[in-house]
């Protein structure tokens, strides 16, 4: 007889996704470039209205706009983990944020 998995996924809703996102100091952001998927590692915060924020540069496939006062904050909450100019702030606003945790069978 064999054993069965050693953990189970349980669902997370939106309010614990983003405090575990919150937390955690790197990221992956995924988007499409030239009809291709692309995935970057990211720095990023997530603001009080539920928004992911990362900086990123000017060439970069991946921009939109956030507004001019908001742009400053983020600047300086949010320092490059890297030796490059991050000169724009990508505001992300998820309709849908879902996680897991993984629970160990016979435990917490």
């Amino acid at each position: 007889m064999t054993a069965g998995p050693a953990a189970r996924m349980v669902d997370l809703e939106r309010e614990e996704s983003l405090k575990l996102l919150a937390g955690a100091p790197m990221g992956r952001v995924g988007f499409t470039h030239q009809a291709l998927p692309v995935i970057r590692p990211v720095n990023h915060l997530v603001n009080d209205d539920g928004d992911i924020v990362i900086r990123t540069h000017a060439g970069a496939a991946l921009l939109a706009t956030a507004s001019a006062s908001e742009v400053v904050v983020y600047e300086a909450e949010l320092t490059p983990w890297i030796g490059a100019e991050m000169e724009n702030v990508v505001l992300i606003r998820a309709e849908l944020v879902t996680g897991y945790r993984l629970v160990r069978r016979g435990g917490g």
